[in-house]
Parts: C-alpha cells; sequence; structure tokens
C-alpha cells in the first residue's frame, strides 16, 4: 500500500485524473492500493497495472473528518499475495462529539485563548480569498503579498493563492483569525533575480496549463486567458508603473513552499543562497499591528 499526499478527481463514469493517477500508472505492480490525500476530493477507482493484468484500487476520502477510506484485501497465506481487493468511501458520524476528545480540545483552547483572542489590528472591509477582487488593492491575495513584501524589505513578493486558507471579515482582527488565514506557517525567505529572470518566470507561470495566477506585490502583471495558443504574460511593470530593467537584480519575497513547489517555474532563476526572514503568519502579524488593514 502507498500513502500519498497526491490528489485527483473521478467524473460521472468512472474515469478520474489527477496527479496521483498519473502517478500510479507509473507504479510497480506489486503495488496493490494507493490511499491519496491533498486534493479533497473523493476517489474510489482501480488504474491499471503497467503489464496489463490486474491493477491498484486509488482511494481518497474528501476532507476535513467527513468520511474516510475502507479497504478490504484476501491474502493468500501461503504465496503472500493479495487476490482480491475492494474498497469504498464512507461518511463519518458527526452527531455528537467523543466526550474525551471534546475535552482535551477544549483544554488546549483554553490554555491558547489569550493569544488566540488578542486584537492585532481592524479591517475596514471583508477580505475574500477566492473572489475576483482578492488580487485587487485591498483583497486578502494583495494583503498577504504586500505583508510578506514588507516583511522581507523586498523590491517584490509572489503568493500562491493555495496558500491563503480563510477569508477576512470587516472589523477587529485577532492573532486567531490570522492563524485561520496563514495555518502552515511557511517560512518566507529573499532570494535575488534579474528583471529578466523574473520576467522569464512569470512568462512560463502563465503558460503552463493549469498553473495558479499568483497574487503579486511591489509590481504588476496580467494574463492574457483569450489566445488560441494558451495563455500568456500580457504586462508587467512595478507598481509605480516603471517597466522592471532586465539587467537590474531585485529582492523576491517568497515561501519556501512555493520555491520548491511544482505549481512554480524556480529555481533556476534563483541568485544565492534564499535568506529566511520569517513565516506567513509573522508577516500578517506585523502587517495588522502597523495599523495596514487595507493593501496600499
Amino acid at each position: 500500500m502507498v500513502l500519498a499526499h497526491a490528489g485527483g478527481f473521478e467524473r460521472d463514469g468512472g474515469s478520474a485524473s489527477g496527479e496521483i493517477i498519473s502517478e500510479t500508472r507509473q507504479m510497480s505492480d506489486a503495488v496493490d492500493v494507493v490511499v491519496a490525500g491533498h486534493s479533497h476530493s473523493v476517489l474510489d477507482t482501480t488504474v491499471p497495472n503497467r503489464r496489463g493484468r490486474g491493477g491498484k484500487l486509488v482511494v481518497e476520502a474528501a476532507q476535513y473528518g467527513v468520511a474516510y477510506d475502507r479497504v478490504r484485501l484476501t491474502v493468500d497465506r501461503a504465496s503472500g499475495h493479495v487476490v482480491d481487493k475492494t474498497a469504498s468511501v464512507r461518511p463519518t458520524w458527526h452527531g455528537q462529539p467523543e466526550r474525551r476528545l471534546a475535552a482535551l480540545t477544549a483544554g488546549y483552547a483554553a490554555r491558547s485563548a489569550g493569544l488566540a483572542r488578542r486584537v492585532l489590528g481592524r479591517a475596514d472591509a471583508d477580505m475574500r480569498r477566492r473572489k475576483a477582487d482578492a488580487t485587487a488593492p485591498g483583497g486578502l491575495g494583495a494583503v498577504v503579498a504586500d505583508a510578506q513584501r514588507a516583511l522581507a524589505r523586498a523590491d517584490v513578493a509572489l503568493v500562491d493563492p493555495v496558500s491563503i486558507r480563510a477569508s477576512l471579515e470587516s472589523g477587529p482582527v485577532t492573532y486567531s483569525d490570522l492563524f485561520d488565514v496563514a495555518p502552515y506557517e511557511h517560512p518566507i525567505v529573499r532570494v535575488q533575480v534579474t528583471g529578466a529572470d523574473l520576467r522569464g518566470l512569470l512568462e512560463r507561470q502563465a503558460a503552463r496549463p493549469g498553473a495558479p495566477e499568483l497574487h503579486a506585490a511591489g509590481m504588476r502583471y496580467d494574463v492574457d486567458r483569450t489566445g488560441s495558443g494558451g495563455n500568456r504574460l500580457a504586462g508587467l511593470a512595478l507598481r509605480d508603473g516603471r517597466p522592471l530593467d532586465p539587467r537590474r537584480t531585485y529582492s523576491l519575497a517568497v515561501s519556501e513552499q512555493l520555491l520548491s513547489s511544482k505549481r512554480f517555474s524556480p529555481p533556476r532563476e534563483i541568485r544565492g543562497a534564499p535568506e529566511p526572514v520569517g513565516t506567513e503568519l509573522d508577516a500578517l502579524v506585523a502587517w495588522f499591528e502597523r495599523g495596514q488593514g487595507r493593501s496600499p
């Protein structure tokens, strides 16, 4: 059995696609079951073995404990081989919390309440993580990018939208609110890139099918999605409208997670060793403590 932090999606009719389906096709025929994750979806499918005999079960049980995978294997005791296998995704029961677990979590909530409830600043408007205006001035994506740029004292910053895990409502903003937005606390690093390298990075990012459009600070760029040949970078300039100097070296704030992710185009443009400056949460806390509830 393989446990994989990779997921996929199953369509009506049983066909499935995605990262884990592609990876399963490459696995040895000795693998019988793949328990997938990451995409918060439901998978219950079979991927044929490479040699054409038999297949592998691939299961994924949605998200946040709303379901679980049930896998049944029949093993030949003499040979040790799996001779039959089935899987299903079952819902969990949420009618009544388990008493001891509820007491445990309540205890930790009480111990952390002083920090969690500390008010760090205000948001003067709702900030949504997935709306079209997330990248507009004052949108949550723009705020997160500005906060990371400020923390790193960098010329520009790039943020993966998937790292923003919650929205913010207008009004007082607590430490708990910001932790919900950035619960992973990925480290933020400052790296050096030339203007030409930065343009090349964003051009490849725009052209990749399914790649996210990154939130930016200190610069503006657009992606043209209307062409028949695929997406392309349509415009790129510093925040004040000046073009990037292809020969100049700029400091870039980016998370370590994004820097090493398949969703991103580096690392060949990065010059020198990344310099750690704090975490995603550190950046938001400092931003709101300075009273900057909106992106400038």
